[in-house]
């Protein structure tokens, strides 16, 4: 390897250009300048080095499990056990939406309670935390990773909202109608509130649901990443409670 000076002389086939900046940090006496790479940066002709280097194969399973640290089943009796416990779940899909929401509950409740952080609980708080004994089932839980597929005719996103009295949520599900006339719906992703201790009317909730909804589906959108055109209709449902 050997440094060019002279980069208007490059061409395609004898380098790459990479983008660079130098990152400043005066209390590092040992390297005070750092150099940091954007790969992703696009150039001229609109593509960047990643676009340009060969992907390697895939080397996860094609399903993936519930991201969890089993909680311990031992006896809790302080707040900040508790909520050490709530802290253990990681779900950044929403997928264990139900299981989440129960835990935001009970959290909400123990602040209503006031009780310092080695308070000891009440037998009846306790016995309401009792369903985390049957959490580390959820370590058994998986879920496949590509929701999509090859040959696609069309995707339909169900997209779901509704609120109570404790808290509200929004749920999306993509359908996938292959060319062949098959079709695969799975859960996508969700999203829960608890809502205010203020108490609102239901209605108010319901339309903070639509809002959260409305917010998810632009992320999932987004993130699905495709080029819609008259080969790939994306449709929606909504569903309306009606008294």
């Amino acid at each position: 390897m050997e440094e060019n000076t002279n980069i208007d002389n490059i061409t395609s086939e004898e380098g790459f250009f990479l983008p660079h900046h130098g990152v400043l940090r005066a209390g590092n006496r040992s390297r005070p300048l750092s150099v940091v790479f954007n790969g992703s940066q696009k150039t001229d002709l609109d593509i960047s080095l990643n676009d340009m280097l060969c992907k390697g194969g895939v080397i996860q399973d094609d399903q993936f499990s519930i991201m969890l640290l089993s909680p311990s089943t031992n006896h809790i009796f302080t707040k900040r056990d508790e909520l050490s416990q709530i802290a253990h779940i990681f779900d950044p899909l929403g997928l264990l939406g139900p299981v989440i929401s129960k835990a935001k509950f009970f959290m909400q409740k123990l602040w209503l309670l006031k009780l310092e952080w080695h308070e000891k609980l009440l037998v009846p708080v306790v016995a309401e935390w009792s369903f985390v004994q049957s959490l580390p089932a959820l370590e058994k839980l998986k879920i496949p990773r590509f929701v999509l597929s090859e040959n696609l005719e069309s995707i339909i996103l169900y997209r779901f909202s509704n609120a109570s009295e404790k808290g509200f949520g929004a749920v999306t599900y993509v359908s996938v109608i292959k060319n062949s006339g098959d079709r695969h719906s799975q859960l996508l992703c969700s999203k829960s509130r608890v809502a205010p201790l203020k108490t609102l009317p239901i209605p108010r909730l319901e339309l903070s649901a639509c809002l959260l909804l409305s917010k998810l589906v632009r992320e999932v959108i987004n993130a699905l990443k495709m080029n819609l055109s008259s080969n790939s209709v994306l449709r929606f449902y909504y569903c309306i409670k009606l008294d």
